[in-house]
């Protein structure tokens, strides 16, 4: 890498670095520095120039700064959600603090697997007794963390110094290389049809609102945020479908409707069977019942599950979880059943009746036309596979039934 200095004026010197060649606009690239001092301590200067551009550095700055500055660019031009605005917003300031304060180019892959390290394996400290200042600040930085949310960290970590590579503050990524850790995916808990009948039934027996919220949950395989933004003219009565368009998410200030869902495959429209359908329009027969005590109007915009008369407000997220623990806990059915395991049922249940991959993964909103369920809930299909082998070793081989049959 080719570097030299030029004198500007008295005590003034001009340090150029080749960074190479734009390979848009085939032109040569420099970063230029202007110091002050003697011609010595100016190639002294270059030296360190020389070194900074060739550890990856181009740009001067601290990672802290990298960091807001992404977050600013990001939380407004890639159409984060509340709850994802505020989870980066808490890594940022709770998890990367020991980062913030340390230039670019003293954030390498080496140090940041330290970080990641301190965070897995030793419940935030280090295993050995750390070398230098930085590495003592980054070995003593709080509790232990699952893999999990140490990648959630990575994630911010890496995308800060992508981006810093797009804006070419950085020549590479050191995050690339970093390990955060493995993670298993989580064992996926799936209530019995007995165990939904029971919830259901507890829930009608303590308050009919959350029982329609639980049956909706156990039929349509809905998210509980899709649910909560389900408002009175989502439901076509006399096509007998469900239109999901919407979710609500938990931001800052309360709860905050996003009509743009989390992917495409979100917005969907399902079918609704006559029980179902029954249910939604006596709770629609309660809901204007206490709408006209109230002396309001119920809007045909007004949400399905509201704790205002006229349907303005949606419920929260987080309060339709807590009531689905309260009924769980009155069943004295497994802690590991919670709301979203209604939508585990929805998808086994289908899987188990022969229903055609895409098309559950349709009904309950999961993209890549069956992958990602493919992924998820692949023990499920190796059972049913086994279904498949049998029915076919039958076929193949009628005396074989035949003589098990004796």
């Amino acid at each position: 890498m080719r570097g030299h200095i030029r004198e500007r004026g008295r005590g003034t010197w001009e340090l150029r670095v080749f960074l190479g060649r734009d390979p848009i606009t085939r032109r040569d690239r420099y970063k230029t520095r202007t110091f002050k001092g003697s011609k010595k301590d100016a190639e002294k200067e270059l030296r360190n120039l020389l070194s900074t551009v060739e550890a990856g550095v181009v740009s001067e700055g601290t990672f802290g700064e990298l960091l807001e500055r992404w977050y600013l660019v990001a939380a407004t031009s890639r159409d984060w959600s509340p709850k994802t605005v505020a989870e980066h917003r808490r890594i940022i300031d709770k998890m990367l603090g020991p980062l913030s304060d340390l230039a670019l180019h003293k954030v390498r892959t080496p140090l940041i697997d330290t970080f990641y390290a301190g965070f897995r394996t030793h419940g935030g400290r280090c295993g050995h007794e750390p070398r230098r200042d930085h590495e003592r600040e980054l070995c003593e930085v709080g509790a232990p963390l699952s893999a999990a949310t140490v990648r959630r960290i990575h994630a911010v970590v890496h995308s800060a110094l992508e981006q810093a590579v797009a804006w070419d503050l950085l020549q590479f990524n050191p995050a690339s290389k970093a390990s955060p850790g493995r993670t298993e995916a989580r064992e996926i808990h799936v209530p019995t049809v007995d165990e939904v009948l029971q919830m259901l039934k507890q829930a009608e027996t303590d308050d009919p609102d959350p029982a329609v919220f639980l049956i909706l949950a156990a039929v349509t395989g809905a998210r509980r945020g899709e649910l909560c933004a389900l408002r009175w003219d989502d439901v076509d009565f006399g096509s007998g479908c469900l239109r999901i368009s919407r979710v609500i998410a938990l931001g800052k200030d309360g709860p905050v409707e996003r009509r743009k869902p989390k992917t495409r495959s979100s917005m969907r429209t399902i079918a609704l069977d006559a029980g179902t359908l029954g249910v939604l329009a006596a709770h629609r027969a309660r809901s204007a019942e206490k709408a006209r005590t109230c002396g309001v109007d119920l809007a045909p915009s007004a949400f399905i599950f509201t704790g205002q008369p006229d349907g303005s407000e949606p419920w929260r997220p987080d309060s339709t979880s807590r009531r689905v623990r309260t009924v769980r806990k009155a069943c004295d059915i497994d802690e590991e059943i919670h709301l979203h395991s209604l939508r585990h049922f929805v998808v086994t249940m289908l899987l188990g009746a022969g229903v055609a991959l895409p098309q559950v993964a349709g009904r309950v909103g999961r993209s890549g036309g069956g992958t990602t369920t493919l992924a998820v809930y692949s023990h499920f299909q190796q059972a049913q596979d086994q279904e498949v082998a049998d029915l076919l070793g039958l076929i193949l081989n009628p005396q074989a039934a035949v003589e098990g049959g004796d």
